[in-house]
């Protein structure tokens, strides 16, 4: 039996692939294992494209979403022609305390300054990933890095954050990096957002970002202003794109500057990883996230997991670390069963403390079950 264990992180616990090796070693007793380690565009995604193509990790100073120096970093793919960008290194809400979150202080800048490294790689195409920020700016901030100039209505030049897209009069793009329109830009991501509105970024994921109905508001209504200032000046309107809102926005504000595509994330790791060929080869497909619940029925990595094992009639589990009552809706989309670390026996807190370790101790009651009762399966490769 071969089973192919490929797992999304469990935000704030334990990243994708430490994920993916806690459940082969539950399962390593009963059968042949295969990690992919999988991410939505979000936190992990360098690691998950370095894990599926090989390459190495180049380190760039930059800041992070409220302007603190750090250490950052892209990946160089194997061969050197591709390289990869996570928005949640520079931009993420990962790690930032909940009572510090404000989207209106938070700028993507510092994505900006790894975005402009990549270009500067040689790289041919560069994929950034848009999931996991803690910013609500429109792109101001990655645009500016790159050379785009903002001005409010008295021609002062602007800083960059999610306050400062209230005061935008115009956009200026003549000084832009100019390898933008040279590189090709995969803008990856798995959100149908439009640009503002009520389904827009601010209204959406504002409030998970530290956003009260107030500032909402007043977010989307310089969303408004920026894409304004991006039809003058580029002549494109945000709103007639699907998942130009992903990441606060920064999808579309970089699709205005870029030769740039938006693909789903979960495509993007089909097409250069094999992901869909990994499946047919496997008896057993296993993934799981943090919290699997509405959202993921809406196209989420889990989701998207089990209706392609669906699609080639090979049985899949969902391990995750809570699963809400709407999510049984997965049971016909291609999962067998749905498990979750949280129980009578587990607590959120403990869940998410020693993750690792009790994923471990589920996925060996879960082999034991699938392998060793009546649910098992005949293998393809006997």
């Amino acid at each position: 039996m071969k089973v192919l264990v490929a797992m999304d992180s469990f935000k704030g616990s334990l990243d994708a692939p430490s994920c993916c090796n806690a459940v082969a070693r539950g399962f390593g007793e009963y059968a042949e294992t295969v990690c992919v380690p999988l991410s939505d565009g979000g936190e992990g995604w360098c690691d998950c494209l370095l894990a599926a193509k090989g390459g190495k990790k180049i380190a760039v100073p930059t800041v992070d979403a409220f302007g603190k120096e750090m250490d950052g970093f892209f990946a160089l793919l194997a061969g050197g022609e591709v390289a990869v960008v996570e928005t949640a290194v520079a931009s993420g809400i990962v790690g930032i305390p909940k009572e510090t979150l404000n989207p209106e202080r938070a700028s993507t800048y510092g994505t900006g300054v790894l975005l402009r490294a990549a270009l500067e790689s040689g790289a041919k195409t560069v994929i950034l990933g848009l999931g996991g920020s803690a910013t609500t700016d429109g792109g101001m901030g990655a645009m500016s890095a790159l050379g785009a100039k903002f001005y409010d209505e008295n021609g002062n030049k602007l800083k960059a954050s999610g306050a400062d897209l209230q005061k935008i009069a115009r956009l200026d793009g003549s000084e832009l990096h100019p390898n933008l329109l040279k590189t090709k830009v995969i803008l990856a991501c798995d959100v149908d957002a439009p640009f503002d509105g009520e389904h827009g970024a601010a209204y959406v994921f504002g409030p998970q970002k530290g956003a009260d109905s107030e500032m909402v508001k007043r977010l989307d209504s310089g969303l408004k202003r920026m894409n304004n200032a991006v039809v003058r000046a580029f002549g494109l309107d945000l709103n007639g794109v699907k998942g130009a809102g992903a990441a606060g926005g920064l999808c579309g504000g970089l699709l205005s500057i870029c030769n740039a595509e938006i693909r789903s994330g979960f495509e993007v790791l089909c097409s250069l990883g094999g992901f869909e060929e990994l499946v047919q080869e496997c008896d057993l497909v296993i993934t799981g996230e943090g919290k699997t619940d509405a959202q993921t029925l809406m196209g989420k990595v889990a989701y998207r997991v089990g209706k392609l094992s669906q699609k080639f009639n090979i049985p899949a589990l969902l391990l995750s670390g809570d699963v809400l009552p709407e999510a049984k809706a997965l049971l016909e989309n291609g999962f067998v069963k749905l498990y979750r670390l949280v129980g009578e026996d587990v607590s959120v807190v403990e869940a998410i403390s020693r993750a690792e370790m009790i994923i471990e101790l589920r996925a060996k009651e879960m082999a034991y079950e699938f392998f060793k009762r009546d649910q098992a399966v005949p293998s393809k490769n006997t």
